[in-house]
């Protein structure tokens, strides 16, 4: 098939409505538009050899060429109504969203130069990302044409390949596709299963129907429904978060952190698209991903890095986006699941595995040490992120469980062992079933087991936080020309306690300064704190939470007697001398 796309390459060069026109009243850019389908189509064919795929033997630069027309088509096309769509651009956008989650799902990630895997989300981001603040991708007819020159020749195409989008007759909600149509929208829009900022978006029905109608929702639908991107997604999330040895000093390389910005851009996009598309089809293969990712980024919380003492927030640091990527899961599992076990479950799973990488066997603080390197565990914002987790548990009632009953037919000819396992989380060496229900009680258990060493643990955070951060108020000290252009002393600097003080008293006195509510255990939004950290003592605000955590959670007969009788009983002389 020869690639004269002379047409397509002249409409492309238009702004949108222009395109649109031509699309119309040009049956040459008809043809192009055609034909560049039919290559994309050609190259999400098997190649025969087990799961490889055509587009696997192109070119670099063959597929950069095809991505890049394909973020100019799909640009082109974000304007426009359902009504407006033809039929063959639909059809493009749809196998562009297919052609970059195929490329994605099968890039190793290892090269330095990852443009392509870049170019791939870009596509992702503007074919199903809605209200992008982006201007439209106006391909210049010179960069066109070297690009149409690149593309791969393949032969004829044969068949109705461009008709079929058609099979999918998406009504309102309903698809003809989806075999169960009725009772996943009935299952949705159940007010038990649907997400509370759902329930109150805000759109009204005619702005509701009016969103449905646009050509974005058409390729959100089809990306969700049809090409099941939710746990391609999380999968390659997974994927690109493995770490091998967390030891390693790979993890801190700039590679690494190309791929948790990858991750990020991809959590992003399906916070966006759970957000817009009524449905999800909670599945053996949603939840196997979801599981597998949460034991993924589990195991990050063990890597260790050498900790910066500052008290200016460090945009990019490797902390700083580990701790984002968790809380940017964390917020598509509520939109996922809603108010339910699953999403308490695998909340509770990343503070179980916090805390244990705070385990001496993992790490231990030394005073006297030039340099020190604690798993990012140790690190203030992920403490203050932490505490804030475990209060949200206490506060979270009334979950919605999801029956396993309603997941045993996908699992049929599986053994118990393994249906456990793939639909489970790791914690403290334990498997935790996402889809058992748990009282709080049994989830703080969970966090702290009676065989480990948490009293021990805390203590040595308690130590390093407020050692670190004695170090930081003596720089912030010698830097006082700075700190004279603020008004006045700020709140972290009025409860900073002195060397010769002691911390005891703080813990147990009904005095000393409370950062949470009377209810015991309540600190305030993590996001907020790590945007106003910018000039403040990060290990003293932390050190300051974590004491207050344990007077008012850990020591007190109400909050959880059981963890109270346990803590008490593993307080030692030392951790008494560390609090003194």
């Amino acid at each position: 098939m020869a690639n004269n796309l002379d047409a397509l390459v002249d409409a492309l060069s238009q702004p949108s409505a222009e395109f649109l026109h031509k699309l119309r009243s040009d049956d040459a850019v008809r043809l192009n538009l055609d034909t560049f389908y039919c290559l994309l189509r050609r190259g999400l064919e098997s190649s025969g050899d087990d799961d490889t795929l055509q587009f696997q033997s192109w070119t670099d630069s063959q597929i950069h060429a095809i991505s890049s027309l394909a973020n100019s088509i799909a640009s082109s096309s974000r304007s426009l109504s359902v009504e407006q769509a033809e039929g063959v651009l639909v059809a493009i956008v749809q196998q562009s969203i297919e052609f970059a989650l195929c490329y994605l799902e099968k890039s190793g990630f290892d090269d330095d130069d990852l443009g392509i895997q870049t170019n791939m989300i870009h596509l992702l981001e503007i074919a199903v990302v809605d209200g992008m603040n982006m201007v439209v991708d106006i391909l210049q007819p010179t960069t066109a044409s070297t690009l149409v020159d690149l593309l791969p020749i393949v032969d004829d195409c044969r068949g109705n390949y461009v008709d079929d989008y058609r099979k999918c007759r998406l009504e309102g909600f309903q698809c003809s596709m989806e075999e169960k149509s009725m009772n996943w929208l009935l299952k949705t829009l159940a007010s038990k299963h649907m997400p509370h900022d759902r329930q109150e978006s805000g759109f009204s029905e005619q702005t509701f129907y009016q969103y449905l109608n646009t050509f974005v929702f058409l390729s959100q639908h089809w990306a969700v429904v049809h090409g099941k991107c939710t746990p391609r997604l999380i999968l390659l999330c997974s994927k690109l978060a493995k770490v091998q040895d967390v030891f390693d000093e790979w993890t801190l390389s700039q590679n690494f952190r190309r791929r948790l910005s990858f991750i990020l851009r991809m959590l992003k996009i399906l916070g966006s698209l759970m957000t817009d598309v009524p449905y999800v089809e909670y599945d053996a293969s949603l939840m196997r991903a979801v599981a597998s990712f949460t034991d993924t980024l589990s195991n990050m919380f063990r890597i260790k890095l050498e900790f910066v003492n500052t008290y200016a927030t460090i945009e990019g640091s490797f902390d700083s986006i580990v701790l984002m990527v968790m809380e940017e899961f964390l917020h598509v599992v509520h939109v996922i699941f809603g108010n339910s076990n699953v999403a308490q479950n695998i909340q509770a799973c990343f503070v179980a595995s916090i805390f244990e990488s705070l385990d001496s066997s993992v790490w231990i603080y030394d005073k006297t040490a030039p340099i020190s390197k604690p798993p990012l565990a140790f690190f203030p914002r992920f403490v203050i992120c932490t505490l804030k987790l475990i209060n949200d548990l206490k506060k979270q009632r009334h979950q919605i469980p999801f029956e396993r009953k309603d997941f045993d037919v996908e699992l049929v000819g599986s053994s118990t062992d393994a249906h456990s396992s793939s639909i489970s989380c790791l914690a403290h060496h334990g498997y935790v079933p996402l889809l058992k229900g748990y009282t709080f009680e049994e989830l703080i258990k969970l966090i702290f087991p009676a065989s480990s060493q948490c009293i021990e643990n805390l203590m040595q955070l308690a130590l390093f936080l407020h050692s670190e951060g004695l170090k930081l108020r003596q720089k912030m000290e010698r830097s006082h020309s700075s700190l004279a252009k603020v008004a006045g002393p700020s709140e972290i600097e009025n409860a900073v306690c002195h060397e010769d003080e002691a911390l005891f008293g703080d813990l147990f006195s009904e005095t000393g300064r409370s950062v949470g509510s009377s209810d015991g255990c309540e600190q305030p939004p993590a996001a907020a704190l790590v945007s106003n950290s910018s000039n403040q003592n990060m290990p003293i605000q932390a050190v300051i939470e974590l004491l207050n955590f344990l007077k008012t959670c850990v020591f007190s007969t109400e909050w959880h007697p059981p963890l109270f009788v346990d803590a008490c009983s593993k307080l030692s002389s030392r951790d008494i001398d560390i609090l003194l």
